[in-house]
């Protein structure tokens, strides 16, 4: 409002020169108009926010942690958390999964998980398998050292079986031969596999089979013989070109 004050009157306006104002003496008690008035409540909504229904449910609803001292055969079924360490124990299964979806499980000091209680197994058993192994180590050492003699030492998965060296017979012998003189001719290379297993399925012209079940190669066997029979080729292609070389330089001299 515009006010305008006056010898002994005062000129309200609701607006700047609309009108001719409203005019209040000045001993008039102006209490009623606007200084005691009281203001109303405005509809306004309290900032926080009042307990739902559901909000309440929830909150009402069991959610304690474990505790050794309870007894555990009571008739109402719980649901305890899944995850290690977490010792919290819910009433309702929405409520381990609304658990479980949040990912934020309390953790017990004084329990152990079993990852824990796993690696501390690992670790002590490790202890002991390198002590007793030293120990074994050492006592070995000591009877080897005793005795001048021979030391028995026990079949186990640890020794390497012995080798026993195998020798082709002359059939044998004669088969490779030929798939070798074949690879030469034809310059191709052999395929070890594939020789082994032709061996298996090589019959002769009665339309029996060359070779019995006990003759039958590996691969690294074959591998052993061809490389043999091709460092022999080599050996004697040098020497060749060396009495060629020589017989050369003396045809040479003497001309």
């Amino acid at each position: 409002n515009n006010f305008e004050f006056k010898d002994e009157i005062l000129v309200a306006w609701r607006a700047y020169g609309m009108g001719k104002g409203k005019e209040i003496p000045l001993e008039t008690t102006l209490e009623g108009y606007w200084l005691s008035s009281e203001f109303s409540s405005g509809n306004f909504k309290p900032l926080s926010p009042k307990p739902t229904q559901s909000r309440k449910k929830q909150e009402t609803e069991v959610e304690q942690v474990h505790d050794p001292t309870v007894n555990t055969n009571e008739s109402s079924s719980v649901f305890t958390c899944p995850q290690d360490g977490c010792v919290r124990v819910f009433q309702r299964l929405s409520s381990l999964e609304k658990q479980l979806s949040l990912e934020k499980c309390p953790k017990s000091l004084e329990k152990r998980s079993l990852l824990d209680l796993a690696k501390l197994g690992y670790k002590s058993r490790s202890e002991e398998g390198t002590t007793s192994q030293v120990i074994s180590f050492a006592s070995f050492r000591d009877t080897r050292e005793a005795t001048s003699g021979e030391v028995e030492v026990k079949e186990g998965w640890a020794l390497k079986p012995s080798k026993k060296a195998y020798r082709f017979n002359q059939n044998q012998r004669d088969y490779l031969n030929a798939k070798f003189t074949i690879g030469q001719t034809s310059r191709r290379k052999l395929d070890d596999d594939i020789v082994s297993r032709e061996m298996r399925r090589a019959k002769g012209p009665d339309g029996d089979r060359l070779f019995k079940v006990s003759e039958f190669p590996t691969p690294q066997q074959c591998t052993l013989y061809l490389s043999r029979l091709a460092a022999k080729v080599r050996r004697q292609t040098s020497d060749d070109a060396e009495i060629q070389a020589v017989v050369e330089e003396e045809n040479f001299t003497m001309a």
